[in-house]
Formats: structure tokens, C-alpha cells, sequence
């Protein structure tokens, strides 16, 4: 506190001090300064005021002191006429009110004292007009006048103007304070009072209400002052009165405490507008605007409460700024309108502009140039409750940063939920939140929801800044629970946009079939610099960040947009999702990602589900990068058995894709419906690799799936890229398990890489058809290698149990399978590539258990190489399961070779345990250490007629338990002659007399031959072939009479007709100009030579 306020304070004691009696003796003296001087005369308690000077409407007193006693009053005895009582106080003192000011008929009342004016507990008004009572130092009227109240001197002509401003000096004066909590007639405390529709005003140096009541209903009540040399501006209209402040002189601070209330409320209008520098609103302070309960009519309108500072605004303490439509009230509620350097709400404090009554809300809006700052259980709140039959308000706030703990921001709609009330009606009203800089959010809410019970929709929720933080589980929703919509969210930020165990949420909601809500879910749009997702380390629940729609009622779920500059992160369990519920009735949202680079780890997600009555929402990831997951998954489903809806569709776009550590992409289903299509456009490359260890364990990939209870097909797997490689027991898989067939998996890839048990995979497990893989390749495949440990397939949840599909000898290759009892058919391989390498048991298998054998198809243009226990297969059944048919297998290299490596147990098979073995039909420029191997032949050496048991490398089409029902096996090779088209050289190559006409000089460079690549040659005539050349072995013809029971081997050779090679004789120029070599050279005429003969001399 001031030096200079706490001498007002000692000052002011005496009213009830020791010098009470000095005071009261001399409590209102008039001076001597007016053409007709004002007379004051005392009856008992009573101070009867007359005389003065009247100009016009205009009556003007002028005192030496002014001050009421407790219990005294201060009676302005006008006549009716009166317009405006202006009275000033040209001594030394302060005027201490603590009595009642009264005055005749409704004439406005200014009292203008420099020295201060203190309003003490029981201060009162009995007016009819409107009350200011102000510091300044003179007033200023429309024509000039100014009645001042500094100078001392005698006013000799006075004004019938009105009165247009407060001036003060380059001496702020002194200061104002109210402690009035007076009661009125009824027994409520009132403190300073004025009719309905009137003006109370208070200037000042410096306002101050402690414990001090302001009650204008319907009125108007200004606050506010200057500390520097300058002009109020005072508009009168009649009764009302209002001001303005320049902007270029410092304002008053002014300050409720202790429970200080101003109070406008009525059945319409009532405003409160507050100018100065500092404001503070403490100690459970109220400001209180509005239609009051059970008054107003329709067409009503309440006032407004601004507050304009130069300064700060501190609202704290539980203390607060209400416009509100009251219970019972009919009309529409005003607006909280506030501009300051800063605003800072702490303690309980709350700013709210709500409906309860008929009629809707009015809307806040605050502009700060700094910090928003609100704090421990404060909220900003704009809504329709209860019975509220209109509009909830709209929020905005505009401000250099935002900084929220433990607090909220709120325009809502919800409604009473007791029996036999009628559900209220209106839509919530929408936040706008714009920040230059940061905006914090802490354990804190901004949320717009459509309550139970309640008609309307909600409203929008929008927040640009530089950058937004929440963390501690902040929250950003749209929710509706009644019927209608909810709102919008829209994130827009420059910089980080960082949730740490926070959420970003839009839902419809349902609390039992009485209370569904009807209405679509908002949509999530969200634009930054980059995305951070995470839990917060501190919690040892596993909870982390999530951005989600969903629906639980009847409607559809909102979509989720998310385009970010940069990198979007997820880790620590942290999700965008979109769902259907159970309970729900509507289609799940889409998700869509656009950025430049997607990193996910710590068991994270992006996921679309249906449980209910609707369809799951798709999922598009477009980066221009990398998109990065590690033990993260993106999944689309059809989760409940009951559900019915087609689950949603991945697509994802990027420069790159790694998945490592039991990342998955998953589309399945387990309801009434189709599970989704996965695809994968990634220019550069796509690295699939590992296997998820901790708990219950599963392999990274891609999969789509489908189980017993569900009724619709799996979705289909592609992948468009320049290199794929799935290693280390990663999958792409396709499942069936119902009657549906399963999805397809297709790879348009310039390389592929299977390695280290890595798989591509359909499956049948019922009757329903295995999916058919299809391998483009413009280069090379390379399937090598097996896992010590098994791979996993994809899990998802069935009731309290998990279904896991798991392949314990995990070699590389491409499966097409059929496993179960069912007569389900294995899917077909079609393999495109300019070479093909399997290798360390790299398999290309279309086996079956039950049904019949897939077909493969490899189209090749240089070499299908197997080694070292390769296997291509078709098998139909097992031992213990008799199966089908076997399959047919193509090789087309018609310009490339088959070759296999000796004794490398490398097979290519199409056999059958109780069905017919299929067909092989391999067409190849040459094939090179694999043959046929007949089913006799077979048996001779391996009783079990399993070939996979055999060192050779063997080529099988037989029936293991039919003799008869051996397939086919046809090689079509073409009749190459090594000695066609070939020419016996002479034994001297070259015209000695050319080749001997220079001898080599001592200083002649020698010639050189080389050779490059590998296999062709050794390096010199002294070492041996490299190993990586291929080396075949002779083998043995088998004689015809072996050959009574085998499958029928047809080997085909096209002969092939050279060309006739004619030897060069001459050569002539053509039309243009070019050489061309010719058989017989034309008649003409002999010319000099063009050579020069060669000098052999060195030099």
C-alpha cells in the first residue's frame, strides 16, 4: 500500500476516531465561491442543503467539506425542475460518506472532491437520476465552462450546458474508496444504490471497493481514472451518463476486495464497464450482469460488462464475472468483453456468460497483448444449463500466450436430468482461442459438449498459435450426449503442437438406451510444424497421448486430420483412433496423416474399429519421408462378433517404410463384414524386420485377417515400391477363417528380399479359399534363410482370449496354405522377375492339408538359381491329413536358365498324398543340376517317398498313395548344337605377312587381354575357377523299363536353324555416307592405298 493512501486511510479514521466530534461539527460547510452560495442547514441527523446556483436544468453547490455521518443525511433539497445537481468541495478535506445522500425528484447527482471521497459502510443513495462522485479537479461543460474545484476562486458565471468531461490536473488528486454494503427496504444488502436504468459512477486517481457494494439494476456502472493530466470525456443522455478515456494518458488502478460486488442485474440491460490500468478482482469479488431470476421478456437483452485496462488483470480468490440469464428468466444474456496487457485468473476464478432461463447466452471475449494466464479450478465458461431453452455463448480469446493449470474453458449445453422436466433446446456455443505465441494446457479442459437431454448442437472448437503444449491429461473435446451434433475441433499451430498424457477428442456418447445420444460426431483437423505424442514418464500407468473420435450412441464418429510440416512422433502408448462402440449405431471416422515424416514406437497406434452397427473409418498416411515403426501398429477392424460393418482401408504413402520389433499394419475382421485393404506406395523402399517379445508375442508385418465368427472376406496386401525386404521373421500375411476367401497379396517391387525367416503368406484355415500372391519384379528376388525361433502371426482380441497364429519352422518364401479339416483350396503364386535366388531353405510353397495345392507361376528372363535346400512346392495333404489334388507349377525362362547347386536337397515338387500330383511345366533355355525324379525311383531310395529327405535336387509330381494319379512333368529346352553355325579357322588366324610387318621394339608397350565378371575364367592359365562358378556333375540316365508307374516326363527340344554367316570380301560407302562391309565387292578402280604402311621404329 502507497504511502500516500495509507495517509488517506489515517485521514479517513476520523468518522469514527477520536475527532469524530471536530468531524460531525463540521461535516458539510458551503463556501463562498457561487453567485448564490449554498445554505446548509441541520435538523437533527439531517444536513438540508438548499439554496446555490441554477443555470437552466443545471444547480450548482460548492463546499468547504462534505462528509455524512453514520446515521446522518446529506439532503440536496432541489426543486423538481433540476436536472443536474453538481456540487464540488473546494477545501482540504476528504469527503467520508457513512450516512445517506438524498436528493429530490430524478436530478443527477456529480460530487466532485480532489482531496478523495470515502463511502463507508453504511453509505447510501436516495436518488432519482444517476451518481458520480469523482477526484477530478474541475468539470468541463459543452460551451467552455469549467467549474473547477482547485482554484479557490469565486465562480461568478455559471453554464446551462450539460457537462461533457472530467479534468484533471498534472496532480492525480486523491483517491476513491467504497466499503458500503448498505441494506436496502428489504433486507439485502445494496451498498451504494441507484434507480433502475441509472448511471453509478466512480473516478478516481485510484477506485478501490473493499467488502464495498455497487447495485445498478438494469443501470450502468463505471469504474475507472486518470493519474495524469487529462480528460474524461461524459456523455449525459438525461439520466444516463457514461464515459470515455483517452488513450494517452495513464490510467487509474482500480481494485475490488473482500467480497466487493457490483451488481447491474434486471429483466434487461445493466452494464458494467471498469477503465484502468491495474485491475484486481480479489477476495471473492463479483461482477454481475444479466436477466435476474424470473424477470425479463422475450425481446429482452441484457447489458454488457467490459473491462478495459492498460495494465494488468488479476481475477483471483474465487472471485468472479457473470452475465447470465437466471433461472426463470426470459431473454437473452449480454456479453463479457475484456482488453488488457494481461489477464491472470487463479484461485477458484471464473469468467461465465450462461443461460439457465429462456433465452440464450451471451459470449466472452478477452484481448490481451501478453499472457492469458488462468489457474487452480479457474474456468472461462459460456453455456446454456439446466432449463435452458436458447443458445450457450461463444468464447474467444486473442493473446501473445495462454498458459491453463487446473483449469477450463467451456461452452456447453446440458440439461436437467430429473424425471418429468422437458429436455432443454439450444446449440453450444464455439471457442476460438488465437495466440501469438504458446499455449500450455495443464491438467486442464477446453471442451464444447451437447449434454443429455438436450436438443442442439455443439459448437466448434478452434485454437491457432505459435505452438501448443498440453501434458498432465489436458483435454480438448467435442462431445455431444443429446440430440444433435457435436462440433469441430481445429488445431492449427505454427511451431510443436506436444501432448504429453493429454487428449485431443470428439465423441457421441451413451449412458443406457434412456440417454443415446443422436448426432454425429466433430471432426479433428490439425495443422503444425511437427507432432509429438508421448506418456508422461512419471505415471506408472501405461497411458499416453490420444487424438480419437468415436461414436456410442446413434451417428457417425468424426474424422481425424492431421497435416504436419515436419515429423509426427507417437510413443508411449499413444493413439489416433476412431471408433464405433458396441452400443453405437454410425460409421466410424477416417484418419488421414499428412506429413513429412512418421515416427511411431512404444507400443502406438493408428486405428479405426467398428463394434457396433456401422463401418470402421480408412486410414491414409501420406509422408514425404520416412515413415518409421517400432512395436507400433495401424489397424483397421471389424472387432466384435456381433459387429456389422466393414472394416476401413490402409493406404500409406512415403518415401520409405521401416517396421521392426513386431510393427504391424492390421486389417481383419471378426464381425458381420469385410475386413480392409492394406496398400503401401513407397518410392525408395520398404524394410519389414523382428519379432515382438514382450508378453505375448508376434512378428512385425502386414495382415489381414478374418475369423470363425465373422461373415465377410479378408482384405487384400500391396505393396508398390522400389525394394521390399521382410527379414528376421516378419509377415505379410492374409488369413481366412471362415467361408470367405482370403485377401491377396501382390508386390510390385524393383528388388525383393526374403530373408532370415521372413515370409509372404495366405492362409485357409476353413473352407474358405487361401489368398494368391503375386510378385512383380523389374530386377531380382532373393528368398534365403530361416529363424532359429518361430514367427507370429497377427493377434486380435476374442472375448477374454487371443488367437495367434504361429509357424515354428519359420523358413523364407512365399506360402499360399490351407490348414484345417475343411476343403479349403490354397492360393496361387505368380512370380515375375528378371532372376530369381532361393537359398538356405528359401520356399515358394502352395501346399495343402486338406484341399487341393495352389498353382505357381514364376516367369523368369535369366535364372532361377535354388540352393542349399530350396524347395518349390504344391503339395496336396500330409500324412496324417489326406488333401487334394497337387497344384501346377510354370517356370517360363524361355531365354534363362534353371540351375541348381549338387547334392543341395533343392526340390521343385507337385505332389499329392491321396489326390493326383499336379502338373510342372518348366520351359527354359537349359536346365542345370535338377531332374525328374519318378515315383519308383523316388521309392527305391526314399520308402516314405518324401523327397525333401533326398541330398539331389529332384523335380516330383507323383500321388504318395496312388500309383495311378501321378502328375506331369514337362522341360521344354531348345536344340542348341555348340558346333552349329561354326566355322573351322586356319591354324594361322591371321595374314602373316600383316601380323609379322612390324616386330616388337625394345620400347613398344605389349598388348594386354582381360577379362572381367565371374564363373567365365580364371583369372591366369594358372589357377583354377573361382567356387562361386557353377559346376554341374554328369549323371546317369535312367533305362525306359523303370519307368512303368512314373509320372509322365516329357522333355521338348526345338531345334534351332542358323544363320548362314557369309565372310566379308569388301566394302563400299552407301547413300549416306556410312562404311558398310559387303560379300562381293563391285568392279572399280584401283586406287592409291589410304593407309599409310606402319613406321616401326620407336622414337
Amino acid at each position: 500500500m502507497s504511502t500516500r493512501w495509507r495517509w488517506f486511510l489515517r485521514i479517513a479514521i476520523c468518522g469514527t476516531s477520536i475527532f469524530s466530534a471536530n468531524c460531525a461539527l463540521a461535516q458539510i460547510t458551503p463556501d463562498s465561491t457561487l453567485p448564490n452560495n449554498s445554505s446548509v442547514t441541520r435538523e437533527g441527523s439531517t444536513f438540508n442543503i438548499t439554496g446555490g446556483t441554477q443555470a437552466g436544468s443545471n444547480l450548482f453547490h460548492s463546499f468547504g467539506e462534505f462528509s455524512a455521518p453514520n446515521g446522518g443525511t446529506a439532503f440536496f433539497n432541489n426543486a423538481v425542475d433540476i436536472q443536474n445537481i453538481i456540487s464540488r468541495v473546494t477545501g482540504k478535506s476528504i469527503s467520508n460518506i457513512d450516512g445517506l445522500i438524498r436528493a429530490n425528484g430524478t436530478a443527477n447527482l456529480f460530487l466532485i472532491n480532489p482531496n478523495g471521497i470515502i463511502f463507508g459502510q453504511n453509505a447510501r443513495l436516495d436518488i432519482g437520476g444517476s451518481f458520480l462522485a469523482s477526484t477530478a479537479s474541475s468539470l468541463e461543460f459543452s460551451d467552455g465552462f469549467e467549474f473547477n474545484a482547485t482554484s479557490g476562486q469565486t465562480t461568478s458565471l455559471l453554464t446551462i450546458s450539460a457537462p461533457i468531461g472530467l479534468q484533471y490536473g498534472r496532480n492525480p488528486g486523491g483517491n476513491i474508496l467504497n466499503q458500503s454494503s448498505a441494506f436496502n427496504s428489504s433486507g439485502d444488502p445494496v451498498g451504494l444504490q441507484v434507480q433502475s436504468g441509472k448511471t453509478l459512477a466512480l473516478v478516481s486517481s485510484e477506485v478501490n471497493l473493499d467488502d464495498g457494494i455497487l447495485f445498478a439494476p438494469g443501470g450502468r456502472v463505471e469504474l475507472g481514472g486518470l493519474v495524469g493530466e487529462g480528460t474524461v470525456g461524459l456523455n449525459v443522455n438525461g439520466n444516463n451518463l457514461s464515459l470515455s478515456f483517452p488513450d494517452s494518458v495513464a490510467r487509474a488502478n482500480v481494485s475490488l476486495t473482500n467480497g466487493s460486488e457490483v451488481d447491474v442485474t434486471a429483466g434487461g440491460g445493466g452494464n458494467i464497464v471498469v477503465n484502468a490500468q491495474n485491475l484486481n478482482i480479489l477476495g471473492g469479488s463479483k461482477l454481475l450482469a444479466g436477466i435476474g431470476e424470473s424477470l425479463g421478456l422475450v425481446g429482452s437483452v441484457a447489458g454488457d460488462i467490459t473491462l478495459n485496462a492498460t495494465g494488468a488483470i488479476k481475477i483471483e480468490q474465487s472471485s468472479r464475472i457473470e452475465n447470465n440469464v437466471n433461472l426463470d428468466a426470459t431473454g437473452n444474456g449480454g456479453s463479457i468483453n475484456i482488453q488488457g496487457r494481461s489477464l491472470s485468473m487463479t484461485d477458484g476464478a471464473r469468467l461465465r456468460a450462461s443461460t439457465v432461463g429462456q433465452g440464450s447466452a451471451g459470449s466472452i471475449s478477452i484481448h490481451v497483448e501478453d499472457e492469458v494466464s488462468l489457474s487452480s479450478q479457474s474456468y472461462i465458461d459460456s453455456s446454456a444449463n439446466y432449463l435452458a431453452m436458447g443458445n450457450g455463448g461463444n468464447i474467444q480469446i486473442k493473446a501473445g500466450s495462454l498458459t491453463m493449470s487446473e483449469a477450463q474453458l467451456s461452452a456447453s449445453t446440458t440439461r436437467s436430468e430429473k424425471r418429468g422436466v422437458p429436455p432443454g433446446q439450444g446449440n453450444g456455443g464455439n471457442i476460438s482461442v488465437q495466440i501469438e505465441g504458446a499455449v500450455s494446457l495443464k491438467d486442464s479442459s477446453i471442451d464444447s459438449i451437447v449434454g443429455s437431454r438436450t436438443v442442439g448442437n455443439g459448437g466448434d472448437i478452434h485454437i491457432k498459435a505459435g505452438s501448443l503444449t498440453m501434458a498432465d491429461e489436458a483435454i480438448v473435446t467435442v462431445s455431444t450426449d443429446g440430440r444433435g451434433n457435436a462440433g469441430n475441433i481445429s488445431v492449427q499451430v505454427e511451431d510443436e503442437l506436444s501432448l504429453t498424457t493429454s487428449y485431443i477428442n470428439s465423441f457421441v456418447n451413451f449412458f443406457g438406451e434412456n440417454y443415446r445420444a443422436v448426432g454425429d460426431g466433430g471432426d479433428i483437423h490439425i495443422e503444425a510444424g511437427s507432432l509429438l505424442m508421448t506418456a508422461d514418464p512419471r505415471l506408472r500407468v501405461k497411458s499416453g497421448a490420444q487424438i480419437s473420435s468415436g461414436t456410442f450412441g446413434t451417428g457417425n464418429a468424426g474424422n481425424i486430420s492431421v497435416q504436419v510440416k515436419d515429423t509426427v512422433s507417437l510413443s508411449g502408448y499413444s493413439y489416433i483412433s476412431s471408433g464405433v462402440s458396441s452400443t453405437a449405431k454410425g460409421d466410424g471416422g477416417d484418419i488421414q496423416i499428412k506429413a513429412g515424416s512418421l515416427l511411431m514406437t512404444d507400443d502406438t497406434g493408428l486405428s479405426t474399429i467398428t463394434d457396433g452397427l456401422g463401418d470402421a473409418g480408412n486410414i491414409s498416411v501420406q509422408v514425404k519421408d520416412a515413415v518409421s515403426l517400432t512395436d507400433s501398429s495401424i489397424g483397421s477392424q471389424v472387432g466384435f462378433f456381433k459387429a456389422e460393418g466393414d472394416g476401413g482401408n490402409i493406404y500409406l504413402e512415403a518415401e520409405s517404410l521401416f517396421m521392426t520389433d513386431g510393427a504391424r499394419l492390421n486389417a481383419s475382421t471378426v464381425g458381420q463384414g469385410a475386413a480392409g485393404n492394406i496398400q503401401i506406395n513407397a518410392s525408395d523402399s520398404v524394410s519389414i524386420s523382428g519379432v515382438q517379445l514382450d508378453g505375448l508375442p508376434y512378428s512385425s508385418g502386414l495382415f489381414t485377417n478374418t475369423v470363425e465368427t465373422a461373415t465377410g472376406q479378408s482384405g487384400d496386401i500391396v505393396i508398390n515400391t522400389d525394394a521390399l525386404r521382410i527379414s528376421d521373421r516378419a509377415l505379410l500375411s492374409t488369413q481366412t477363417r471362415n467361408a470367405f476367401r482370403g485377401g491377396n497379396i501382390t508386390v510390385n517391387a524393383k528388388t525383393l528380399e526374403v530373408t532370415s525367416g521372413g515370409q509372404l503368406l495366405t492362409t485357409a484355415f476353413s473352407s474358405g479359399k487361401a489368398g494368391d500372391i503375386t510378385v512383380n519384379s523389374t530386377d531380382s528376388i532373393t528368398i534365403s534363410g530361416s529363424a532359429p525361433t518361430p514367427t507370429f502371426g497377427d493377434q486380435f482380441a476374442i472375448s477374454d482370449s487371443r488367437d495367434v497364429f504361429s509357424n515354428d519352422s519359420p523358413a523364407s518364401g512365399l506360402f499360399v496354405r490351407v490348414q484345417g479339416n475343411e476343403a479349403a483350396n490354397a492360393g496361387d503364386i505368380k512370380v515375375t522377375a528378371r532372376s530369381i535366388r532361393l537359398d538356405n531353405k528359401g520356399t515358394l510353397s502352395a501346399e495343402t492339408t486338406f484341399g487341393e495345392g495352389g498353382n505357381i507361376i514364376l516367369n523368369v528372363r535369366d535364372i532361377l538359381l535354388l540352393r542349399n535346400n530350396s524347395s518349390i512346392t504344391a503339395t496336396a495333404g500330409t500324412a496324417q491329413q489326406d488333401g487334394g489334388n497337387g497344384g501346377n507349377i510354370t517356370i517360363n525362362a524361355p531365354n534363362g536358365f534353371i540351375v541348381a547347386n549338387p547334392n543341395g536337397n533343392n526340390d521343385i515338387t507337385a505332389n499329392a498324398f491321396t489326390g493326383s500330383g499336379g502338373k510342372i511345366t518348366i520351359n527354359a533355355t537349359n536346365i542345370f543340376g535338377i531332374t525328374p525324379l519318378s515315383r519308383q525311383e523316388l521309392e527305391k531310395l526314399r520308402p516314405d517317398l518324401n523327397s525333401s529327405q533326398l541330398l539331389t535336387n529332384d523335380i516330383t509330381a507323383i500321388s504318395r498313395t496312388n500309383p495311378s494319379l501321378s502328375g506331369t512333368i514337362e522341360l521344354n529346352t531348345p536344340d542348341i548344337d555348340p558346333n552349329s553355325s561354326l566355322v573351322n579357322l586356319p591354324s594361322v588366324p591371321v595374314d602373316t605377312e600383316v601380323a609379322q610387318s612390324c616386330t616388337a621394339g625394345g620400347t613398344v608397350a605389349k598388348s594386354q587381354f582381360i577379362i572381367t565378371g565371374r564363373g567365365g575364367l580364371p583369372p591366369n592359365a594358372g589357377e583354377t575357377l573361382s567356387t562361386d562358378a557353377v559346376q554341374v556333375d554328369l549323371i546317369t540316365l535312367n533305362s525306359r523299363s523303370d519307368n512303368r508307374n512314373s509320372p509322365s516326363v516329357t522333355s521338348k527340344t526345338t531345334t534351332a536353324i542358323p544363320e548362314r554367316i557369309v565372310e566379308a570380301t569388301g566394302w563400299m560407302r552407301n547413300e549416306k555416307g556410312e562404311v558398310v562391309f559387303i560379300a562381293h565387292s563391285p568392279i572399280t578402280t584401283p586406287q592409291s592405298p589410304w593407309f599409310t604402311q606402319p613406321d616401326c621404329r620407336a622414337s
